[in-house]
């Protein structure tokens, strides 16, 4: 999440979208968040992992009712969907970012940051983008993975 924290002064207050560098993603997925979004923080969700998603790696959510993250993590027992990497961040984000910096330091996660957010009653939406080709590529067998 710092180099998160360090692009803040190119949003100069905007929402911003976030993928992480590891990911590989369909434009469609990109083009779902922004038509469906209402501007606050959201992550894009999948509820149905493919094959090539790594369950034992990957970011987990726990979402309510409403749509809105509960929880996230690695080691989450109880889960809905898995965290794809993608985010539209608002000016709430960079400024839990602040706060929590100075006391987790530069290891800080951007799970971090939303259980910060939802502890605080702070509403973190999701984009369920269930269907959509994304994938987190983090060695050359999981690129062989994604190529299969």
């Amino acid at each position: 999440a710092i180099s998160v924290y360090k692009a803040r002064g190119w949003a100069h207050g905007e929402p911003i979208v976030l993928c992480m560098g590891d990911h590989l993603i369909e434009r469609k997925l990109a083009e779902h968040l922004l038509n469906s979004s209402t501007f606050s923080d959201i992550l894009c969700i999948d509820y149905t992992p493919a094959k090539h998603h790594q369950l034992d790696e990957a970011t987990k959510v726990a979402v309510d009712s409403a749509g809105c993250i509960k929880n996230i993590g690695k080691n989450l027992i109880y889960w809905d969907a898995l965290d794809t990497g993608v985010f539209l961040l608002t000016e709430n984000f960079f400024q839990a970012l602040d706060e929590l910096v100075p006391k987790l330091g530069i290891d800080i996660e951007i799970s971090d940051v939303v259980r910060f957010l939802t502890s605080r009653g702070h509403r973190f939406d999701t984009c369920n983008v269930s269907g959509h080709f994304w994938a987190d590529v983090d060695t050359e067998e999981d690129l062989k993975m994604v190529r299969v």
